[in-house]
C-alpha cells in the first residue's frame, strides 16, 4: 500500500506537530518542513502530494512561494493560514492553490478537506505517463505541458481541464 506523503510548510512548531500527528493517525505521512530559506528547492526535492502551506513563513512569503512552485509543478497545495481576508484567499486561489483554510480550523473539517483534494487528485492521476494532440504534450509524471515544445505555465485547474479534454477527445459539450 502508498501512503500519501504530505508536507507541511509552517513556522509554529506546535501546529507543526499537531498536523502531522493527525496525519499520521489518518494514516498519512506526515512531514514537516525544516529548511524555509530553501522552501521552494526542498518542497520539489520531496515531491510530496500534497503540500499545507502557511501565507507567514520565514524568508518567502508563502504566497509568492505557491506562485514560484506552480511554475514547476502541479502539486496540491492547501493555504493553511491565520490571514482571515478576502484579499490574501483569492491572492492564493489566483496563485494557484487548490483550497484556502483559516486558523484556527475543525480538525474534522480540516482532514476532511484534505481527503477530499487527495482523492481528486488520486483519481485524477493517469497509468499512461503522456498526452499528445495538435502539438500539446503533457507529461503525467511531472506534471509538465507543453505546446509545440514552448513549456506551458498553468494552475492545477487549467491541467486538470487540459488532460480531461485529451483523454477525451471525441466527446462534445453542448450548452
Amino acid at each position: 500500500m502508498i501512503v500519501m506523503r504530505i508536507l507541511i510548510v509552517e513556522d509554529d512548531q506546535d501546529l507543526c506537530q499537531e498536523l502531522k500527528l493527525l496525519l499520521d493517525n489518518a494514516g498519512y505521512d506526515g512531514m514537516i518542513l525544516k529548511d524555509f530559506e530553501h522552501a521552494k528547492e526542498e518542497i520539489l526535492a520531496l515531491c510530496p502530494d500534497l503540500v499545507l502551506l502557511d501565507i507567514t513563513i520565514p524568508f518567502m512569503n508563502g504566497e509568492l512561494l505557491l506562485k514560484e512552485l506552480r511554475k514547476e509543478t502541479q502539486i496540491p497545495i492547501i493555504m493553511v493560514t491565520s490571514q482571515n481576508n478576502e484579499v490574501d484567499e483569492v491572492l492564493s486561489m489566483s496563485y494557484g492553490a487548490d483550497d484556502y483554510i483559516t486558523k484556527p480550523f475543525k480538525l474534522a473539517v480540516f482532514l476532511s478537506r484534505v481527503n477530499a483534494l487527495l482523492r481528486r487528485s488520486e483519481n485524477f492521476n493517469q497509468s499512461d505517463t503522456e498526452l499528445k494532440s495538435n502539438g500539446i504534450q503533457i507529461q503525467l509524471l511531472k506534471q509538465e505541458v507543453t505546446k509545440d515544445g514552448v513549456p506551458l505555465d498553468l494552475t492545477a485547474s487549467e491541467y486538470k481541464l487540459l488532460c480531461l479534454f485529451m483523454e477525451n477527445p471525441n466527446i462534445v459539450l453542448s450548452p
